[in-house]
């Protein structure tokens, strides 16, 4: 009965806890196996490898100190 128990447990999880959330949970996840890290984490000038949706991309004039900012969304690409 403990199965059954853990599964409507986790199902009630799932559909009340916020789906953003939830998928930052699973992408958290999957990068630290994968030894991915954080677009946030990157250094300005690094050659990097996106995998996702990118929503919106802030651009400044190349001496502004603010450089690109990408807006990843955190859902991943199947």
């Amino acid at each position: 009965m403990a199965t059954a128990e853990s599964f409507v447990r986790r199902l009630t999880r799932r559909l009340t806890e916020d789906p953003e959330q939830r998928d930052v949970e699973e992408l958290t996840d999957e990068a630290a196996s994968t030894g991915a890290q954080r677009a946030i984490d990157c250094q300005r000038g690094q050659e990097v490898t996106m995998v996702g949706t990118l929503r919106s991309v802030e651009m400044n004039a190349k001496g502004c100190a603010g450089g690109c900012a990408p807006s990843c969304s955190t859902a991943p690409t199947p």
